[in-house]
């Protein structure tokens, strides 16, 4: 089932820099297609990483983009003792090797109207200049026909002024309940899904900060924790909107005036380089590229 946001509350902007949506009554419909991104470290304790959303779903297993730094924060977990910190820019890190992950300790909470998937990863590919990366996720019971919901992607024509959309986990926590020694393992997560829409400010050809493929910056503020989620451009046509872009990066720390709506923010977004067709009966299809990619694979 291709996912459009279409019931979503009105949000004005206005004379406002940016605006919060109020989803509390479609929780569970904004929830379908989103993941959040978990990592454990040697000892099996939990950490928040950031988040993705779906766009393929193949019942037992979906296709997921992401931020590509999430990966570097998934590596940063699992091997805490990193000589630099997982968001340092790329210039400041010299020849860098390829980043390797434990797959055995990534998961990826994923919500659809069946329930909570704790899915493991089969492969991914990134691509650290671009910040762009894409994974595979399966059920954990490989007869579980779990996966049904994704985002169709889009790719529209961007200009300073026009009104975008974001959504992604903030407020992320992770409390550990109990392990035993078959190695089952439970936690509670919480987590606050948010939906923020403002205006773009500025077109980056050649990368900002730490997206270094093409960008555009937005008057919206973001957390930690809602990098890798999906970024739409507003249609006021009253069709679903569709996600073009992925979170990248905020560089403000997490404070409360990042719940001003009237200071802007300077969030970045990774554009996706995409391209998308409508093929028989109205099917459609994308492609995504990755200029400088490295893969993961089982």
């Amino acid at each position: 089932r291709a996912l459009g946001l279409s019931e979503i509350p009105p949000m004005s902007i206005n004379e406002l820099q940016w605006n919060q949506a109020d989803i509390s009554n479609c929780l569970d419909q904004m929830n379908q297609g989103m993941i959040a991104l978990i990592a454990f470290n040697s000892n099996k304790r939990p950490k928040i990483i950031g988040t993705a959303y779906i766009v393929a779903a193949y019942k037992s297993y979906a296709l997921a983009i992401t931020a590509a730094h999430n990966f570097a924060g998934i590596r940063s977990a699992q091997t805490p003792n990193s000589n630099h910190h997982f968001s340092a820019l790329p210039e400041f890190l010299g020849d860098m090797q390829s980043i390797n992950l434990d797959r055995t300790r990534v998961r990826a909470i994923c919500h659809d109207s069946k329930g909570t998937e704790v899915a493991p990863i089969s492969w991914a590919a990134w691509d650290k200049k671009s910040d762009i990366g894409i994974f595979l996720i399966t059920t954990q019971d490989c007869g579980n026909n779990f996966f049904n919901s994704f985002f169709s992607i889009s790719s529209p024509s961007l200009s300073v002024g026009d009104e975008v959309a974001l959504l992604g986990y903030a407020d992320m926590q992770l409390k550990e309940k109990s392990r035993n020694t078959k190695g089952i393992q439970r936690f509670i997560m919480q987590k606050q899904l948010l939906f923020r829409s403002g205006k773009i400010t500025k077109l980056h050809t050649d990368g900002h900060i730490l997206c270094r493929g093409k960008c555009i910056e937005t008057s919206i503020p973001v957390f930690s924790g809602m990098s890798g989620g999906p970024v739409f451009k507003m249609d006021n046509s009253g069709k679903p909107i569709m996600p073009f872009g992925v979170i990248s990066s905020d560089q403000e720390a997490d404070v409360s005036i990042k719940n001003n709506l009237t200071k802007a923010g300077a969030s970045i977004i990774a554009l996706l380089d995409s391209k998308v067709n409508t093929i028989n009966k109205g099917v459609r299809k994308f492609s995504l590229d990755l200029n400088s990619p490295y893969i993961q694979k089982q």
